[in-house]
Formats: structure tokens, C-alpha cells, sequence
């Protein structure tokens, strides 16, 4: 393959070269473009084999004369053509870096297709590594690269990934690698499981519709298995006791003020408003108290209370803190009718009563200690190589939406914590938010809040070992600021 000369009209960020069908070239291929003078190029082919005719027009009468006899007389060869390729400068090559591009590559260099090895070194993809158990890295291999396995590390998962896919594209199988080759690295990884995709997650896979990827990918000693060490959560009056380890609630007092308000309002009217900033400023004057310490925690009844105690028909209360009084009747009104929706706010301490039948019986709740819910403790489930799987497969979109808030703050604590020297190291956090796009949006409340969460997180979260995994459908509703926290994107 050789460059071509540049047209005047050309994109100065592309280049054409010629080369024959038996060379082997096709679309996508990283190539290396090497000049005379030993100056070399790295470009990646975006369209291939564009077939040139040489000597005339395409839609010469004669020309296409020449086709028609090719099928009628076989000894009849058309007139003569050039494959012509296009080529995305990616930058030029020197001592083993990519840098940025100053100068073109001149007419009649030359052109030479990456192998494997030498690909996975330009694009920055690790090379393949063996665990302890005799595995290998390899979650996948690139579709746009022949025979070049995609391969994580453990500073892979610090930058943060995303997994974008339609429905059936197998983003579920997808993510299921990362987990698998985060728990291999030693980190302990929370699946917020939303349809739930992972309640298998401790069995290996029998999916016949795989099965030929397993045989594929047995060069790299990859093999159906299970995750070892699986622990699954679930909230308090949203899940079926019998499928998981633990049931958790909440109290008010876990959530920021405003993540806390979108689950009682959600319209856009002047009403609503209203009633949020209300209810947010009351909230939050306890949320400041509890800061300071000088109040342990606080149910959604205090909140109520302090709405009540900042009616402005109450006589002495301070004007910023004043609350309309058909305000305030609204804000406790609507918060009486909706807060059943959320069985799982301030139910920490409640009894998990059995039904008549005790439904209880032979599973893993059926004693006393564990028919209370309990408060959800970080530190004591948080261990080298577990599976933490987070059932929201009965939550709507703003539950799931205020509970990742909440897990996305503690996590990112956890690990900003100082360890004592006596004690063994944290191990690094995963956090796979499954169905991402369902509470990454601009139209709700919590869409702009947890955006930011998200983004201070991501960019926080890497020099403490503390990552997040997005898997979703529509890469597009992602705002700016969390996307550009994703430097590994796997479509």
C-alpha cells in the first residue's frame, strides 16, 4: 500500500492510499505509514477498497461495455482499476508515542498493517495478563481489530468505564466480565442490579446462546464459573425476603435534603415548587444540625414537625424560614400520601413480621436475629473479592435514583477513610450502575443532582481506588460532565 497525492479539497485529517487486494487490507485496520526520511504515522483505515478506474470515466459507455462482456465471455478482463483506501490520521509514531500530527506524509510512502501486538500497544490496551487461579484478562476481543483481545487492568477500572448496547446487544454478558476480572483484581464490586440481571450471578453460565463464545475464547483460559463470594441486598417492603441475604431500610438522615425532596416532588408546577423548597429547607436545617452532631439522625416525622414549627400562621418564626401556610399545609398533605410508596425510609429497626404461613421458614431469615431490618453497614459487608448485588428490581425510577445517591457518597467515604496501621488494607471499590439511563435524565429533579454526584465521584473516585461502571442503552442522555469521567467506552 502506498500514499496517494492530496486533493485541494482533501480534510487535511485524512489520506489515500492504493494497494492490491491481495495485500490484505480492510476497514478498521491500524496501520503504520513509514516516509523515506524514516518519519512514521499512525492511521486507522475508515474505508476500504473504493475501486478506481484508471483509465476513464466510472460511467464511460465503454466501461460498462467491458462489465457486461465479463459475465457473457470469461476470457474477457475489464478494463483496469485501483483499490483506493481512506485513511483517519491518528497521529504520528515516534519512539513508541503517539503525539500530534505537524506534518502529512508525503505521496509514495509506505503502508503496513499493525499485528496484533503492536495494535494493542497503540490504542493503550493492556496486554494479556494471568490471574491466580490460571485465568486470563480477557473480557472480550475488538471488533474493529483481528485478532486483538481486549484486556483490563486493575488502573483501567480508576478511569472509569461505560457499556452502551441495545436491548439483546449483551451488555449484561459485558458487564458480568468486568465484575468478574474486579473481584480477580481484589476489589469489591456493588451491582446496582435494576431489572435484575445478576440474580444468577453466583451460578455459571448455561446460556447455550454463548456457547460458542466460551469455546472461542478457551485459548485464553477463560471458562463458565460463578462469583465466589456473593452477598444480595435488599430494601424493606421493595423485595422478596426469601431471595436475599439481607433486608436494609433507611432513614431520612442518610439522604442529601434536595435528593431526599424529589421523592415527594416531582412536578414542575408553581405548586410543587413550592412545596420542595419548603420541604428542602426544613430538611436541610436538620441535615446541618446532624453535621455538627448535635442530632444523631432524623425521621421524615421531625421534617414534618419542623414544616409545622416554620408556618408562618405561627407567630415569632424568622422570615427566612417562614413557610407559607397553605405551603406548609400542602408540603405535610402530600408527604402523608406518598411516603407509602417508600416503605423502606426510616424502617431501620422495624420487624420483618412473618406471614401465618411463615414464609420464613427454611430460609436464609428464618431466626430471630434476622427478622429485624437493619440499617445498611458499609464497612462490615465491604471485602476483598465479594459481590455486592443491590436489588432495585421493584423501585421506580426516583427511589433508585435517591438510594445511588446515598450508595455513591458512602462508598466514596469508605474510602477516603484513614486505615489504622494495624489493620489490613480496603480493599478498591466497583460500582456497576445497571439501566443507567433510567435516572440519567433533564427532566427530573434528581437528574442535575445526581450528575453531579456522579462527576465529583469520578473524578475523586480514582485516586482512591474508588470506580464506577455505567452500563446503559442511550450513551447519549449521559450529561457532559459524568462523560467525561469515561475513558474506557465499550460499545
Amino acid at each position: 500500500m502506498l500514499i496517494l497525492h492530496d486533493t485541494l479539497a482533501g480534510d487535511l485529517t485524512h489520506i489515500q492510499a492504493f494497494a492490491d487486494l491481495a495485500e490484505g487490507f480492510s476497514l478498521y485496520d491500524y496501520v503504520r505509514i513509514r516516509q523515506a526520511d524514516g518519519r512514521e504515522w499512525i492511521a486507522q483505515i475508515i474505508q476500504p477498497n473504493q475501486n478506481i478506474s484508471t483509465v476513464g470515466n466510472r460511467l464511460d459507455p465503454t466501461i460498462l461495455h467491458g462489465l457486461r462482456l465479463m459475465h457473457s465471455h470469461p476470457d474477457v478482463q475489464s478494463v483496469q482499476s485501483v483499490q483506493v483506501f481512506d485513511l483517519l490520521i491518528l497521529g504520528e509514531y515516534q519512539q513508541g508515542q503517539l503525539l500530534t500530527p505537524r506534518l502529512r506524509p508525503l505521496p509514495g510512502s509506505m503502508v503496513f498493517r499493525l499485528d496484533a501486538r503492536e495494535t494493542a500497544s497503540v490504542i493503550e490496551v493492556p496486554g494479556i495478563a494471568e490471574h491466580e487461579d490460571g485465568s486470563s484478562n480477557v473480557i472480550g476481543e475488538l471488533l474493529n481489530a483481528a485478532g486483538v483481545p481486549l484486556c483490563l487492568d486493575g488502573s483501567k477500572f480508576h478511569y472509569h468505564i461505560m457499556v452502551a448496547g441495545g436491548t439483546g446487544s449483551g451488555k449484561s454478558n459485558v458487564a458480568a466480565n468486568l465484575i468478574d476480572q474486579a473481584v480477580k483484581c481484589g476489589k469489591c464490586v456493588l451491582v446496582h442490579d435494576a431489572k435484575p440481571d445478576y440474580g444468577l450471578i453466583r451460578h455459571e453460565n448455561t446460556d447455550p446462546r454463548v456457547q460458542t463464545a466460551w469455546e472461542r475464547f478457551a485459548d485464553y483460559r477463560l471458562f463458565p464459573h460463578g462469583a465466589p463470594d456473593v452477598r444480595r441486598i435488599g430494601f424493606y417492603g421493595k423485595c422478596d425476603p426469601d431471595l436475599v441475604d439481607e433486608v436494609v431500610g433507611f432513614r431520612c438522615s442518610d439522604f442529601h435534603p434536595e435528593m431526599l425532596a424529589g421523592l415527594f416532588f416531582t412536578g414542575s408546577e408553581m405548586a410543587e415548587q413550592n412545596g420542595f423548597e419548603g420541604f428542602v429547607g426544613a430538611a436541610d436545617a436538620l441535615y446541618q444540625r446532624a453535621q455538627l452532631e448535635q442530632l444523631r439522625d432524623y425521621t421524615l416525622d421531625l421534617i414534618l414537625e419542623e414544616v409545622r414549627r416554620r408556618n408562618d400562621v405561627n407567630g415569632g418564626v424568622p422570615l427566612h424560614e417562614a413557610i407559607h401556610e397553605l405551603t406548609a399545609r400542602s408540603i405535610i398533605r402530600k408527604v402523608a400520601g406518598r411516603r407509602r410508596a417508600y416503605p423502606w425510609l426510616d424502617a431501620v429497626g422495624l420487624p420483618l413480621r412473618p406471614g401465618p404461613s411463615n414464609r420464613f421458614r427454611g430460609s436464609r431469615l428464618d431466626n430471630a436475629n434476622s427478622r429485624v431490618v437493619r440499617p445498611f453497614h458499609l464497612a462490615g459487608l465491604v471485602a476483598p473479592g465479594r459481590v455486592l448485588v443491590i436489588d432495585y428490581s421493584q423501585m421506580e425510577d426516583q427511589s433508585y435514583a435517591v438510594l445511588l445517591s446515598y450508595f455513591l457518597r458512602e462508598c466514596q467515604r469508605f474510602r477516603k477513610q484513614t486505615v489504622p496501621a494495624d489493620s489490613p488494607p480496603r480493599p478498591g471499590v466497583v460500582q456497576l450502575v445497571d439501566e443507567a439511563h433510567r435516572i440519567m435524565d433533564n427532566r427530573s429533579r434528581h437528574g442535575p443532582a445526581l450528575a453531579n454526584a456522579f462527576g465529583r465521584v469520578m473524578r475523586e473516585g480514582r485516586s482512591v481506588d474508588h470506580s464506577i461502571i455505567l452500563s446503559l442503552q442511550n450513551a447519549s442522555q449521559i450529561p457532559p460532565r459524568v462523560m467525561n469521567n469515561l475513558n474506557t467506552r465499550i460499545v
